[in-house]
């Protein structure tokens, strides 16, 4: 049905997974007194399927966060995010880079990052907005590249000066940003996930106590939950409807698998410069505003397949033949009409 352009209402399932995984890890968690082999075995139990599921999930906001970041949405992504795609930027941009106090960090196009690096991505992409404000100049969109319209009318305004999202944000902003960035990954390494994830397949002496596990969980939850808020790690909305009160100006709503709700107000200044339609199942980006407006920016949602493969980048124009030498060209004006 989704082939044939039906809407089916499906959101991904990586996210309510990832929330039911780390109840139950808290649940097998709340031991009083020694474990015994039983619960051992309880919390290796849902403490493997809990580590699948944060891994995935923190690669899915790193790989969001540095593509819709640092990425050139108005002339190459076209607002459009493909988790696959959003992968291989985020390794191409932060793979190899030095941590202050870590080992140099190891990220892959693949999808089989472990979580040490995965952390020490987010300490990684802080680092590099930070470095790209001291550079500014250099990420300034040429001219040539600039719509028609921009800077004659504040009906339809231009807000992407830069090839860089990040460095189009308020100054306040950008410093939120960076300061969310380092947060999430501070409150992470501080929770000993990293350790409890190593040692939670051992033997009986190097297992960790359910206070070390609780510990990691409730820095996980915080540090996840900071991320989706600000929109940093890629929550689905789907367009549930629009109210419009009495001088034509209109609410379109949105709904998350949550059923947690957001707004946009319509319609928008900037509806020229690419933005998706607001009746399409969407990724906001929260703590983005678009220049001096309240609006965000919001990306289309793309999950790869043989079948969007196929039809990347439709409709294309085709192109023309040259002639050959011995084909007959007729002059304009002298051939049949």
């Amino acid at each position: 049905m989704w082939k044939l352009h039906f809407d089916v209402g499906l959101y991904p399932e990586s996210q309510p997974l990832f929330w039911s995984r780390l109840d139950r890890l808290r649940e097998a968690s709340k031991v009083v007194g020694d474990l015994n082999e039983a619960q051992r075995e309880d919390l290796r139990s849902a403490g493997v399927n809990f580590f699948v599921s944060l891994e995935e999930i923190l690669e899915q906001a790193l790989s969001y966060s540095t593509w819709a970041l640092i990425a050139d949405h108005y002339a190459e992504t076209k607002f459009a995010f493909n988790v696959q795609d959003a992968r291989q930027f985020m390794a191409d941009r932060l793979n190899k880079r030095k941590v202050e106090g870590r080992v140099n960090v190891q990220l892959g196009g693949h999808g089989r990052n472990t979580l040490y690096h995965l952390i020490s991505g987010f300490f990684a992409l802080s680092d590099l907005c930070a470095e790209m404000q001291t550079n500014a100049a250099q990420f300034k969109r040429p001219e040539s590249q600039c719509p028609g319209y921009r800077g004659r009318t504040s009906i339809e305004i231009f807000p992407f000066d830069h090839t860089v999202l990040f460095l189009d944000l308020g100054k306040e902003e950008r410093a939120n940003v960076t300061s969310l960035l380092r947060a999430a990954a501070e409150i992470l390494g501080s929770s000993g996930v990293a350790d409890v994830r190593n040692r939670i397949g051992h033997k009986s002496q190097d297992f960790p106590s359910t206070a070390e596990v609780d510990a990691a969980c409730v820095g996980v939850s915080d540090a996840v939950s900071r991320l989706e808020a600000s929109g940093l790690s890629p929550l689905l909305y789907r367009y549930v409807g629009e109210e419009q009160d009495e001088y034509g100006r209109k609410t379109a709503r949105f709904r998350d698998s949550d059923a947690r709700e957001y707004s946009l107000a319509l319609p928008s200044q900037y509806k020229m410069s690419g933005l998706p339609s607001p009746t399409q199942p969407l990724v906001f980006l929260k703590c983005a505003p678009i220049g001096e407006s309240g609006e965000v920016l919001r990306f289309t949602y793309e999950e790869a397949s043989e079948y969007t493969e196929m039809w990347k980048d439709y409709p294309k124009r085709q192109e023309r033949d040259e002639p050959r030498d011995n084909d007959e060209v007729v002059p304009d004006g002298d051939g049949p009409s």
